[in-house]
């Protein structure tokens, strides 16, 4: 079977963005991750920015919001015509939601987080991938990568994980974050991004 739509999850420091683009050049697919905010906001009138606090996502926020200063003046201090304040930390969700679903439908498309593969789930022609890594070799990444004592290197990878959890039971009432919940999983521990892509390429090629 071939997929036309790849979902890909990724623990902190697991290398899974770096992977989702390196597959979506490989298949000639459209990498998204921050357009999903920009689509949520477009269906639920408001600005991008309160789309993104909803997923409380502060980083993303942050990329979010230095894309729109460096295109063009679309934040302003009050919503602008036809755009909202009013609406509901759920509405936006809902609204995410409504993205994932409207972007997938298109096809020949890489997704990378906002839990597009429970979003997507059950969808025919969906690939999910999970990509992640022991929680001591992500510490050590994080460390390494950002200059970090181990000590606040584990005080991040741990927050991070713990804010994956509650997005996952915020918008969709996920405990658990089982490995069966995905198509195909890998552990970046041994595997590099490049033997990893390859992996995912062959799964969406069938």
């Amino acid at each position: 079977m071939r997929f036309h739509t790849v979902c890909i999850s990724f623990t902190q420091e697991s290398d899974g963005e770096r992977i989702g683009q390196m597959v979506a050049a490989a298949l000639g697919f459209r990498f998204v991750d921050e357009e999903i905010i920009f689509k949520a906001a477009d269906l639920a009138g408001v600005e991008p920015e309160r789309v993104a606090a909803a997923e409380q996502k502060p980083p993303l926020l942050e990329r979010v919001l230095g894309i729109l200063s460096s295109v063009e003046p679309l934040v302003r201090s009050s919503p602008g015509p036809g755009r909202s304040s009013a609406a509901s930390s759920d509405e936006l969700r809902d609204m995410i939601r409504a993205a994932i679903h409207e972007v997938g439908k298109l096809g020949n498309v890489v997704i990378v987080a906002h839990g597009a593969s429970m979003a997507l789930a059950g969808t025919p022609g969906v690939l999910r991938v999970l990509v992640t890594a022991p929680e001591e070799v992500r510490i050590d990444r994080h460390a390494e990568r950002r200059m970090l004592t181990r000590v606040d290197a584990s005080e991040s990878v741990t927050s991070s994980d713990d804010a994956r959890r509650d997005y996952f039971q915020s918008f969709y009432k996920i405990e658990d974050e089982s490995p069966t919940r995905y198509d195909l999983v890998l552990n970046t521990e041994l595997l590099s991004a490049e033997l990893a892509t390859r992996l995912i390429v062959a799964a969406a090629l069938g």
